[in-house]
């Protein structure tokens, strides 16, 4: 486990992922602790891990796997993740943007979002959001 913690402070993304998955289900010999899985995560959303990013959003969006419900914050990693080209987080920023989930409504933004989501992805379900 030191490895993965030397790995991690080292900037691989994979380490962190591992480090927050055996916090968030107390494995690796280390507790159960959610704000330790959660910090984890996000140095490897800072490290360019456009899914741990999207993950958070959505851990964020919900309050489901986070400390607790956070919209705002969820938007954030939405937004970090629609800028390295994560179709699901431009999908979901499109729609908090749609809803005024953490931001206010905004539905041009949201249609702007959805058609880069498609763009990313073309079988994503943002397409249908813009035809």
């Amino acid at each position: 486990m030191k490895l993965h913690f030397r790995a991690c402070d080292a900037g691989s993304v994979d380490a962190c992922i591992t480090i927050g998955e055996d916090y968030e289900k107390g494995k690796g010999g280390l507790r159960a602790d959610l704000a330790s899985a959660v910090s984890y995560y996000d140095r490897a959303c800072d490290g360019g891990s456009k899914e741990s990013c999207d993950d958070l959003g959505d851990r964020f969006m919900s309050g489901e796997g986070a400390p607790a419900a956070d919209k705002r914050r969820a938007v954030l990693y939405y937004q970090r993740g629609c800028r390295q080209g994560q179709s699901s987080s431009c999908l979901s920023l499109g729609d908090a943007y749609q809803k005024g989930d953490g931001v206010a409504t905004d539905a041009q933004k949201a249609t702007g979002l959805y058609q880069r989501a498609c763009m990313l992805y073309a079988h994503s379900p943002a397409c249908k959001k813009v035809k």
